[in-house]
């Protein structure tokens, strides 16, 4: 994935402003895509953990879901 100077990032403030101005069916599309970004990326260390012989619960897929969801939100704030 490539990497973005400093100063192309988007803030998350800009992000929020226009999410604002999407139609309220836009809003929850993206709402939903974000899920399902979440979800990806879950999935993703749950194939890895079974790559590495490791079995993944459902209690652990959550707790990755949940992971993924902190590590957007903290990526989008910096």
């Amino acid at each position: 994935m490539a990497q973005h100077r400093p100063e192309d990032n988007t803030t998350l403030d800009q992000v929020i402003k226009m999410a604002d101005r999407l139609t309220p069916e836009e809003q929850e599309q993206l709402v939903e895509q974000i899920k399902l970004k979440w979800l990806r990326r879950a999935m993703d260390e749950a194939d890895e953990s079974l790559a590495q012989g490791r079995s993944v619960s459902l209690e652990e897929l959550d707790k990755h879901i949940d992971s993924a969801k902190r590590k957007i939100i903290e990526e989008r704030q910096k």
